[in-house]
This record gives C-alpha cells, sequence and structure tokens, in this order.
C-alpha cells in the first residue's frame, strides 16, 4: 500500500513537469511565447505538488516508522512473554524434580521400615521355632521323668517282692546265690542308667538357663528398637 502511494505521488510530480514543458514546447513550435505570469503560476504549482508529496511521504515515513516501532513493540512484547512462559515452564520442572526427589526419599524410608519389619517378623518366627523346640524337649523330659517314676515303683514293688522272697526263700539262698548276682548286676546298670539320666538333666537345666538369658536378651533389644521407632516417627511428625 505505501509503496503504491509512492508510484503514485512520482507520477503526479512527472505530469506536473511534463505539462508545462510540453505546453512550452507547443508554443515554441506555433512560435508563441508564454508570458512571466504564466511560468510563474506554474513554478507555485509545482512548488506545491512537490511540498505536498514531500509532506505526504513524511507522512508515509512516520506510519512506516510508528508501525515498524509498533512491531518492534510487539516482538520485544513476544520475547518477554515467551520469557515469562519458560520461566514458569523451569519452575513447573523443578517442581518437579522436588517432587520426584520428596517420593524417592519415601520410598526409602518406606524400605528400611519393611526390612526392620521383615527382620522382626524372622526373629519373631525363630523365637518361635526356639520356644517349640523347647516345648518338645520339656515334654521329653517329663515323659522321661514319668518312665523314672514309674522304674522307681517297679523296684519298690521288686525290691518289695524280693524281700518277701528272701522271707520266704531263706532256705533256698543258697540255691539261688546264683540268680541273686545275676540280680544285682542288673541293679547295678539300673543305678548306672539313672545316674547317666541326672547328668543329662543337669545338661538340659544349663542349656535352659541360657536359652532364658538369650531370650531376655532379645526382649531388650526389641524395646530399645521399639523406642527408637518411636523417636523416629516423632520426629518425622
Amino acid at each position: 500500500m505505501i509503496v503504491n502511494l509512492k508510484l503514485l505521488i512520482l507520477a503526479i510530480l512527472m505530469v506536473c513537469i511534463y505539462i508545462p514543458m510540453s505546453n512550452t514546447w507547443v508554443l515554441n513550435d506555433d512560435e508563441i511565447a508564454v508570458s512571466e505570469n504564466t511560468k510563474e503560476i506554474i513554478k507555485r504549482g509545482q512548488k506545491k505538488v512537490i511540498e505536498y508529496a514531500q509532506m505526504v511521504n513524511m507522512n508515509i515515513n512516520k506510519r512506516q516508522n510508528e508501525e515498524q516501532a509498533v512491531e518492534e513493540q510487539k516482538e520485544e512484547q513476544a520475547v518477554e512473554e515467551q520469557k515469562e512462559e519458560q520461566a514458569v515452564e523451569d519452575q513447573k520442572e523443578e517442581q518437579k524434580e522436588e517432587q520426584k526427589e520428596e517420593q524417592e526419599e519415601e520410598q526409602e524410608e518406606e524400605e528400611k521400615e519393611n526390612e526392620e519389619e521383615e527382620e522382626q517378623e524372622e526373629e519373631e518366627e525363630q523365637e518361635e521355632e526356639e520356644q517349640e523346640e523347647e516345648e518338645e524337649n520339656e515334654e521329653e523330659e517329663q515323659e522321661e521323668e514319668n518312665e523314672e517314676e514309674e522304674e522307681e515303683e517297679n523296684e519298690e514293688e521288686e525290691e518289695e517282692e524280693n524281700e518277701e522272697e528272701e522271707e520266704e526263700n531263706e532256705e533256698e539262698e543258697e540255691e539261688n546265690e546264683e540268680e541273686e548276682e545275676e540280680e544285682e548286676e542288673e541293679e547295678e546298670k539300673k543305678k548306672m542308667k539313672k545316674k547317666n539320666k541326672k547328668k543329662k538333666k543337669k545338661k538340659n537345666k544349663k542349656k535352659k538357663k541360657k536359652k532364658n538369658k538369650k531370650k531376655k536378651k532379645k526382649k531388650k533389644m526389641k524395646k530399645k528398637k521399639k523406642k527408637r521407632r518411636r523417636r523416629r516417627r516423632r520426629r518425622r511428625k
């Protein structure tokens, strides 16, 4: 649009300059002189047209400068908006990274807690197994004690019977000395068995004491772990 206006102004200037010159040529050809007044009028008209054209050209340049300034302002505004959008996006990315870091920290804490719970469950299972073994050992010991009591009762009965038999069979003692010796040997064997059983009982009692000490230590460690967990939870809160 601006280029077309400039071309139109140039065309008007050419026409204004060409017409008076062509008229003088015609007058010269016809040998007619043009008066000085007409020349002055033409010059004034040419000046006015030139001034008008200059004014129009200045206005056009002014508009061009204004439009260029507006475009530059728009470009600057667009650049600022782009910078603001980029800053917002950067801030969002930073927030996302912070959220990821927080999530990773929470996951690590959960994994640690799960590991501690698993360790505690394993310890509890181990304690249950040990307790079951102790109960089985106690049952076995009780059975052994019952057997020993039965054996003692049987021995007492046998002794009573033997005493009665001895009283009744005093006359047959000489004949049955060999049998008595054999019985004495059997009794000695039984006594040795009793001694061995007593030794086993003492060993089992010592083992029980050691296990009880271990249990007490484990209970103390559990209490300490619970206290630590409570402190950690309070700190997190």
